[in-house]
């Protein structure tokens, strides 16, 4: 007979499972990563990128997104829905000394456009903003396209009063046909820190 020890759960779907001969160590691959575990801990020996993962972001002078936003308010349960407008304006190179790409922003709720920099590391599938009011004026991390669904990571959302610190998580990812256009949803829930 064998014994069978549970050592971790995941919360991926598995491609494959290799078991080091002579040692407690177990290799998985998911569709985004190469795992090490052992009975202590997970390691990521390696993320997949899904290039085509990176078009969900798409960052060209005159593109153009709307977003539906419906926002539960931090301080007062109180729930606000608006529609969002953003649209890439022109690139530019910052202090830095990186290409960003200037956005503009209007709400349905405000007559106030307002104007941020982004760029996308297409290494790691991160998206970056760029504020030089804020974090010293070095970038920082808004969402990242290579997680697989239930992954979370550490971010910064921008909220009318400030940049806020907190993990997103990356619930359900789907695509609803609007007439002729099939666009991605992408669920996330942000927990403030």
């Amino acid at each position: 007979g064998y014994n069978i020890t549970e050592m971790k759960e995941l919360s991926h779907p598995t491609n494959g499972i290799y078991k080091k001969p002579k040692s407690d160590l177990l290799y998985v691959a998911t569709s985004h990563s190469l795992l090490e575990i052992n009975s202590d801990s997970i390691k990521i020996l390696k993320k997949i990128i899904d290039y085509d993962a990176l078009s969900y972001y798409p960052l060209h002078i005159g593109d153009k997104w709307f977003y539906n936003v419906k926002r539960i308010g931090v301080w007062q349960p109180t729930e606000t829905t608006y529609n969002l407008i953003r649209q890439v304006v022109k690139d530019t190179i910052m202090s830095n000394s990186k290409k960003y790409f200037q956005i503009s922003e209007s709400r349905s709720d405000t007559n106030i456009i307002q104007y941020c920099y982004e760029r996308i590391d297409s290494l790691n599938a991160k998206i970056f903003k760029y504020d030089e009011l804020f974090n010293n004026g070095k970038e920082f991390v808004i969402e990242d396209l290579s997680l697989e669904q239930n992954d979370s990571f550490l971010a910064w959302k921008d909220y009318s009063v400030g940049y806020y610190e907190g993990i997103i998580h990356f619930l359900n990812i789907t695509f609803q046909q609007i007439f002729d256009y099939q666009p991605l949803i992408k669920e996330t829930k942000f927990y403030q820190s």
